[in-house]
């Protein structure tokens, strides 16, 4: 049948008398009806999605908060859309007298830690925990503290290996300068020996003959 089949049927048995009378309608199936989420927000404890239901000119705007909403219904002529939801999806459907199509969406999909999940579960990421935050920034700043500990050191041997050397350097310095005054002092020691033989000699040979007896 058609849509241009549509209109009222009379039977009759004899003459013009009427034995029964019906009307038909030709009507096309419902188009499917569209049920989008228009805000999410989700935590480990709770869930709040606001979402709507369209289709053929009619819609219901909703929430879901925790635990379903009552259903709701509107309709225009032949046209119903209704809105309601179990423990597992949110649903919305669209029919009329010859035809009905639904359009849902799973629950758990959107409310990821809603009734206890654990976090993580259809693939999605958790987010960092103030304790994981904390745990991550000490290790950040022990690490950070090893570092500089060891640069310290590092610098700190350095310097003290430096006076260790420039120390050596002014002993050994000290030990040359020791060693050449005393080779200086025995030098001049001895010349002063010489000196003093020399004048002795010298004065022993301008003595005369009786002073150098007496002598």
């Amino acid at each position: 049948m058609q849509k241009t089949d549509s209109g009222l049927y009379r039977a009759r048995a004899v003459g013009d008398t009427y034995v029964a009378a019906y009307r038909v309608s030709v009507i096309d199936a419902v188009e499917a009806p569209v049920l989008t989420v228009n805000s999410n927000l989700s935590s480990s404890d709770s869930c709040t999605v606001n979402f709507t239901c369209g289709a053929h000119d009619l819609t219901i705007n909703s929430s879901y908060q925790n635990r379903c909403s009552p259903e709701e219904v509107t309709s225009h002529e032949i046209y119903t859309l209704i809105l309601y939801c179990s423990e597992e999806s949110i649903i919305c459907n669209h029919s009329n007298p010859v035809s009905n199509k639904t359009d849902k969406i799973e629950i758990k999909k959107i409310c990821v830690y809603n009734k206890g999940q654990k976090p993580g579960v259809n693939g999605t990421k958790p987010p960092l925990q103030i304790w994981q935050i904390i745990l991550i920034g000490v290790c950040v700043l022990l690490a950070i503290a090893i570092f500089l500990v060891f640069v310290y050191r590092k610098f700190n041997k350095v310097k003290v290996c430096g006076a260790c050397i420039y120390a050596g350097f002014a002993e050994d310095r000290f030990k040359g300068t020791k060693g050449a005054l005393l080779s200086t002092l025995q030098s001049v020691k001895m010349l002063n020996g010489t000196a003093y033989g020399l004048v002795d000699s010298a004065s022993t040979r301008n003595l005369n003959p009786q002073d150098r007896k007496s002598t």
